[in-house]
Formats: structure tokens, C-alpha cells, sequence
């Protein structure tokens, strides 16, 4: 019998990421929740050209991650925890035989890459502090940070000291102690390696005394020498990060943006040619956006964040964001954008990908609305593809998974906006059903071709749901993403508004008095914001929310930066000039909400900071209005995508609650 899409349907998915090659197997993560464990279990699997058949590799101790494989096609890399619950990297032979600590650092690594030639392993640690290796916190005698910098906390990395260093290190393989070979006071990140193990990358900040600068360089650390050079410096604002080499180390590829309108400006992917030293845009369109900018989903997990890599000595694949999907397109040193070919398109969401050695193919994971994630295959020279490994087709056929209807409509002003809507399952056999807006977040991020277990839950439990792209949305351009910019609150609002009017009409069987909101992050700004506004909602949940962007000016990781971007257009702005910050603030307009409120957040959010959800929740009670608030404990501002599983499970089901106590 078909079932309906459950809660704790969580713990059957499978997430697939990272795949890798060789000439006879694709190496690829495999990750999913446990319950009683309440953790996140992700193994290597060894998908066998030849035999078809899967077996598991690695450790097995559910810890592994990072994997690739060595140039010379002989070694499988990964990281997993030593016995101090530490990041190492490890190496299994191709040849079989069980996984082999290379790494013994007591700070663990961040980040590697592998000399093949040498049998060397160059990595990034953890950060430090003082030089010392950090002690376990002892709960009688706490310890102070001071800070001195404007930017001192981050939603994943909470509260960073000022004296911590990051170091690359030298490892010879065999060897059990690494030598130090790069020091910085700035976070950096680690780039790929030259095939002739000559040249390390890493990218940098710009200006980091500078505040108000967001530019990111690309350096080249010649490990013969020891010596640096910026390999970007002919675009000094740019955020570029390095990407790959080609075999014979003459290009190598980057990502990033211009910065040129910050929060706007599209990724692109460029070339830094050595012999020229010139830089170059690959793809110079500003409706073109390279790489995977913020597919809003719940639940890919691991993936290796690939934008693109050589296939030869010229030609290269990358990922495009494009109309709600992401797509893999190929294209080739000196040609032309308007000459790039489509390897991997329609309606789905290419979430990681790599090129096989021999470059005739590439193998991709994907999803869609109703497949979860599987690896594929597509052969370059004919773009015939062919699916290799799907651990959630028996999940797939035995559920109740629904496609959307995808539609397009006109908002007020002429702006033309796409969304989908998901009629609850057997809708044919209902009627007067209610449904639920979703608003996303960002607001720059996007609804896509992938699978939604939340929205596929709420389908299944009798709800419609609709998920709008309104302006300020991605993967429509900069000028659709632009729209949103200094005029929160408003276009915005009417495309949600016009857009839940247009399934309305869609589906007639919709019960007009039984409709519901949600969102978070930018998505609970716009909860609480539509609750000023209409009373047409019959309860409303927001999640992670803005309430006051006065103290989110603050108190948010991003808010001195990101509050001028978004509510005004300006680079800079004094924390005196509250007038933009209050207009565009939903508190504005308590005093008009009626609706019943749930209001979800987490407690170690540092980028809505849960003062945010503070405030709407005493404004709304002094107010008289129906409201209850429940704070997630030790989560920051991804729970939905990767909090505890007990907590997401929670989450979503008090979510359903609250709708179903006010029918």
C-alpha cells in the first residue's frame, strides 16, 4: 500500500554527496539521521562500475567526510575523528585493505589537499589559541573573551577570540609530527594544489582592518620558495575563491562575485591564465549565476560545495543556477558565453558533481521534487545519461510524493514571478481543504526542482502548500534579485500576496478561510510582517524571525553590513539613522496583528539573534493576540537543515500542531 509522507520519515532518507572517480568505481558520501542516536551517520560507498554493485568503505564509524582521490589514482582521502574526537585525514589504498591515519594533529584539520608525487598532505588546522592546544572547558573556573573587531561571532562558528592563529602544515606521509609552513592571524581557506605540487592556493580577506570591506583574495604560496602572490589583485574588491587546475597547471579556475552591488552582484567563474597573469570572466552576464547560491531544501546534506572543474587542458563544467533549478553547462577556455553547451538541465537540482580522470564523464548526484537523491552519469561526448545508484527508490515508489504544479503570474507593478504549488495527496477526492504559504529565506535565497520533506509532510497530512519566488529571490537575475532592495515589505509582499491569489484561482477547492503562514529567517520577517498587514491568515508560525531590525543592527552576526545592503542600497550606514530600520520593521505594526502566533526559534541563533523572537512574542501578548514561543536549546539558525533530528522532528510537528489547533 502507497503511505503518506510521515514526520519521522527523516530517518528513512538517504543523502547522497561528494562523488568522486575512479576508472573503475564512484567513490560518494552516503549520509542519514539515526534516531536512538540522534545524530548524523555518513559513510563512504563504492559504487563498482563493472559489477553495478555498492559496498561501503572508510572507517565505518559514521564520522567520515571530505573524500577525494589522489592524482595518481591509488589513494582514497577522506577526514574522520581520531581516538580525541579530532579531525584527521586518512588514506585507504584502491588496491583494498583498511583505512590508514595520516594526519596526527592535536588541533584536527579543516582542511586538505594530497601531493600524490611526494606523498604529501598539506592541511589547514582548526583554529588556535595562542599557540596552545585549546584545554577542555572546565564549567568551575569559565573563561573571558575580549573582543577589539567589529566582527567577533558567527551562526556556525559562535564566539571567536582575537588571538587565534590558522596555520597550513607539511605532512609526510608516514611521518607522525607535520611542519608549519604558512601562519596567518585571518581565517582563511584552503584552494586546491598544483598537479606539480609546486603551488598551494588559499583565499583570503582583501582588507581585513576594514570593516566595511567583504573582498576576498586568491593567493598562490609557492612551496619551494615559501613565498606569496595575489593572484586576483587586478580585482581588489572581488570575492574570489580558487577552484581547480587544469593537469597541466597553466589556468586555474575561480568563483566569486564582484561585489560591485553587494548581495546582488551574480557568481561568476573566471580564469587566471599563468604565463599572462591575466584574469578573466568566464561568464559575464549578470543573469548568470555560477555554482549552487542557496537551493532552499531540508535535506541534502555533505555537499562538497563544487562550482566547477577542468574536464581537459581547456574545457571545464560548472554549475548554473537558473529558473528555480541548477543545471551543469561545459564550457571552453577562449570561447564565447553564448558558445557554453547545457551537459545536465530541466527541471532538477544537480547538487555535486565530478569529472572522471579519462574526462569522458561526469557523474552528478541530483534531485527533484519526488526523488530524494541518486548518482547519475552523463557521457560528455553525446550527453546521454544514466542513473547508477538510488538507495531511496523503495521510499520513492512506496510514498505519496507530490508534484507541483509550477505556474507563473504577473504582480502588480508588471513583474512576472514563479512559484509551485503542492495540492495536499488525493486532492481529487477532497474538498475545502486549507493550505499553507511558505515563505523562504534570504531573501536572496530560491524555491527549485528538489526534494522538500517538509512541504511533502504538510501535503500529506491534507494541506496545500505554496512556495513563491517573490523579488529579491535568486536565479532569476540581478535585476529580479534587486527588486527587493531598500523596499522591504512592499513588492515583496504583493508578489506573495498575488501569488497565493493565483493558486486560489488555480484550485477553486481551496477553503479561503483555512489559510496559513510560515517561514524563516527573511521568511519570519515576512511572517510577521504579513501579520501587520492582513488579517486574511488564520494562525501563522514564524521561525528564526526579524521582528526589530533596530537591535538586529546589533546583535546579528551580519547586521551592521547586511541591514545597510538590504533596507537601503548603501554600503554603510550610522546606527542613529533608525528611520529605514524602523519603517521596515514589523513591530512598526503590532498594534495591528490579530493573528493566533507561533513563534519557533533557536537559542544559539547568532544570526537572528532569539531577542528577535523575544520581542514579537512580548509585544504580541501585551497586545491580547493568541501566542506561544518555544526556543530550541543549543541550535543555532540551521535547525531546519542540520539541527538534532529529534529537534527538526519536533519542529515540524508543533508547526502541524498549531495549524491543526486552529482549523
Amino acid at each position: 500500500m502507497v503511505q503518506s509522507v510521515a514526520v519521522t520519515d527523516l530517518y528513512k532518507l538517504v543523502s547522497l554527496a561528494q562523488p568522486v572517480a575512479t576508472s573503475d568505481a564512484v567513490f560518494f558520501l552516503q549520509t542519514q539521521m539515526r534516531d536512538q542516536e540522534n545524530d548524523y551517520a555518513t559513510t563512504i560507498q563504492r559504487f563498482d562500475l563493472h559489477t553495478r554493485s555498492t559496498s561501503a568503505w572508510g572507517t565505518l564509524t559514521g564520522k567520515d567526510n571530505a573524500i577525494s582521490v589522489s592524482d595518481d589514482q591509488k589513494q582514497l582521502l577522506f577526514t574522520s575523528e581520531d581516538n580525541n574526537q579530532q579531525r584527521q585525514v586518512f588514506a585507504q589504498s584502491l588496491a583494498g585493505g583498511s583505512p590508514v591515519q595520516v594526519t596526527f594533529d592535536p588541533f584536527g584539520v579543516a582542511q586538505y589537499v594530497w601531493d600524490a608525487e611526494n606523498q604529501v598532505v598539506y592541511y589547514q588546522t582548526a583554529p588556535k589559541k595562542n599557540g596552545k592546544v585549546p584545554a577542555k572547558p572546565d564549567p568551575k573556573r569559565p573563561q573571558t573573551i575580549s573582543y577589539t573587531k567589529t566582527i567577533y561571532k558567527d551562526n556556525d562558528l559562535g564566539y571567536f577570540a582575537e588571538d587565534e592563529r590558522y596555520v597550513i602544515k607539511k605532512q609526510i606521509v608516514g611521518h607522525k609530527t607535520a611542519q608549519e609552513i604558512f601562519d596567518s592571524s585571518e581565517k582563511f581557506s584552503l584552494g586546491p594544489l598544483s598537479h606539480n605540487g609546486t603551488l598551494l592556493t588559499y583565499a583570503i580577506a582583501g582588507k581585513p582592518e576594514d570593516d566595511n570591506d567583504f573582498s576576498e583574495l586568491t593567493y598562490g604560496l609557492n612551496l619551494t620558495t615559501g613565498k606569496t602572490e595575489a593572484l586576483t589583485a587586478s580585482l581588489p574588491v572581488a570575492s574570489l575563491s580558487p577552484v581547480a587546475f587544469n593537469k597541466s597547471d597553466t589556468d586555474l579556475l575561480l568563483w566569486g562575485t564582484t561585489n560591485e552591488i553587494p548581495n546582488i552582484s551574480a557568481y561568476h567563474l573566471y580564469d587566471y591564465h599563468f604565463e599572462n597573469q591575466q584574469l578573466t570572466d568566464l561568464t559575464p552576464d549578470k543573469d548568470v549565476m555560477v555554482g549552487d547560491m542557496i537551493m532552499n531544501a531540508d535535506f541534502q546534506q555533505n555537499l562538497s560545495g563544487r562550482s566547477a572543474a577542468f574536464i581537459d587542458e581547456k574545457q571545464y563544467v560548472y554549475t548554473q543556477l537558473l529558473d528555480g533549478t541548477v543545471q551543469l553547462v561545459v564550457g571552453k577556455l577562449g570561447d564565447k558565453l553564448t558558445d557554453h553547451q547545457k551537459l545536465v538541465s530541466g527541471s532538477r537540482h544537480v547538487t555535486d558533481f565530478t569529472v572522471a580522470d579519462d574526462g569522458k564523464t561526469v557523474f552528478f548526484t541530483q534531485s527533484d521534487w519526488t526523488t530524494v537523491a541518486k548518482l547519475s552519469a552523463v557521457t560528455l561526448a553525446t550527453n546521454e545519461e544514466r542513473d547508477l545508484t538510488n538507495p531511496n527508490r523503495s521510499y520513492e515508489t512506496s510514498h505519496q510524493l507530490v508534484e507541483p504544479l509550477r505556474f507563473t503570474f504577473v504582480s502588480d507593478d508588471g513583474v512576472s514571478v514563479p512559484g509551485w504549488y503542492l495540492p495536499p495527496i488525493n486532492a481529487q477526492s477532497k474538498r475545502d481543504y486549507p493550505v499553507i504559504l511558505y515563505v523562504h529565506g534570504g531573501p536572496g535565497a530560491n524555491y527549485g526542482e528538489t526534494f522538500f520533506h517538509e512541504l511533502q509532510f504538510h501535503a500529506s497530512e491534507g494541506y496545500g502548500v505554496v512556495a513563491i519566488n517573490p523579488r529579491g529571490s535568486t536565479s532569476y537575475g540581478e535585476d529580479f534579485q534587486r527588486g527587493v532592495i531598500g523596499h522591504y515589505g512592499e513588492g515583496d509582499y504583493a508578489d506573495l500576496m498575488n501569488g497565493l491569489d493565483h493558486v486560489l484561482e488555480l484550485d477553486p477547492k481551496i477553503d479561503r478561510q483555512r489559510l496559513y503562514v510560515t517561514g524563516g529567517s527573511y521568511g519570519g520577517f515576512m511572517t510577521n510582517w504579513i501579520e501587520g498587514h492582513t488579517d486574511r491568515f488564520k494562525a501563522a508560525v514564524t521561525q528564526r524571525s526579524i521582528a526589530n531590525w533596530i537591535s538586529m543592527y546589533g546583535t546579528s552576526d551580519i547586521g551592521y553590513y547586511f541591514l545597510p545592503w538590504e533596507l537601503t542600497g548603501e554600503q554603510t550606514m550610522k546606527a542613529t539613522n533608525l528611520k529605514p530600520l524602523w519603517d521596515a520593521s514589523p513591530l512598526k505594526y503590532v498594534g495591528n496583528v490579530k493573528t493566533p502566533t507561533l513563534i519557533l526559534h533557536s537559542e544559539r541563533d547568532f544570526r537572528c539573534p532569539i531577542g528577535q523572537g523575544e520581542e514579537w512574542y512580548t509585544s504580541l501578548k501585551l497586545n491580547g493576540v493568541e501566542t506561544k514561543m518555544v526556543r530550541f536549546p543549543g541550535e543555532n539558525h540551521d535547525l531546519s537543515r542540520i539541527g538534532l533530528p529529534s529537534l527538526r522532528v519536533e519542529r515540524m510537528q508543533r508547526i502541524h500542531d498549531w495549524f491543526e489547533a486552529h482549523q
